[in-house]
């Protein structure tokens, strides 16, 4: 049988155990506990915060800036005593809110766009050596890591790199026109996987050759490309249809 005494709270009609855990400690009163429990306590606090909650945080600023250096150490050192803790922890919620946190993320980063991305650009400039030699130290502790990954990018989006590719030779050349990845692939269905020029088979290992040359006036149009096999196209270089033995065909 439990003999702890129960207490009334002075502000709402419930009851609790007269302990530390239903109302907050009082050395002024004769059980040492408030006479409110802990969660009108907390609704009482909540309700106060949002009446007085410009003044609140005006304060906690100014607060904040006057102790900045001791509160940053502070922070600094908590963190080297729990730093498995507090790694575990957050890895642990991560996880457990990943779809939470990027939803909050996105929209935040939507609503604050513009200061998001000037504090940026100022941070960067303000500390832009100190940035680049330690981007300059990553590369070089994870060189074989970064090429690997870059290795795998480009074997799962081979067309899209392409597409970069040709965008840029086109830029250079001033050539008008542009096309994606998935204008290529387009054109190899309608291709059927067929060298444009010899009609054979090019599978997984095949040009995309601009008819008109770049260096000729072609555009980077997708109405310009179609598919090649390797040899074909090294042959052709940047000679016009006609001018190639196998060109010609109608596109």
């Amino acid at each position: 049988m439990n003999d702890t005494p129960q207490k009334q709270c002075g502000k709402c009609p419930n009851s609790y155990p007269a302990t530390p855990e239903f109302f907050s400690r009082d050395r002024t009163k004769k059980d040492r506990l408030r006479t409110i429990c802990k969660v009108c306590e907390k609704a009482s606090k909540k309700h106060l915060y949002e009446l007085n909650k410009e003044k609140v945080l005006e304060q906690q600023k100014r607060n904040y800036e006057k102790h900045k250096e001791r509160i940053l150490d502070y922070h600094k050192e908590y963190y080297q005593k729990n730093k498995e803790y507090i790694n575990t922890r957050d890895k642990a919620y991560a996880e457990q809110h990943r779809e939470e946190i990027q939803d909050y993320q996105k929209q935040y980063y939507i609503n604050h766009k513009e200061a998001l991305n000037a504090r940026n650009k100022q941070y960067y400039e303000t500390n832009k050596d100190q940035l680049l030699e330690r981007q300059k130290e990553y590369n070089l502790a994870h060189a074989e890591q970064r090429l690997e990954r870059a290795r795998k990018q480009r074997r799962e989006h081979r067309a899209l790199y392409r597409a970069y590719n040709r965008r840029h030779k086109a830029r250079k050349r001033s050539a008008t026109g542009t096309h994606t990845g998935q204008d290529v692939l387009r054109q190899y269905q309608r291709q059927h996987g067929r060298c444009y020029y010899c009609r054979k088979k090019v599978g997984q290992h095949y040009h995309v050759d601009h008819v008109i040359p770049l260096s000729r006036g072609g555009s980077n149009d997708p109405n310009n490309l179609v598919i090649a096999c390797p040899k074909c196209n090294l042959s052709k270089n940047d000679k016009l249809p006609h001018e190639f033995w196998q060109g010609g065909r109608l596109f």
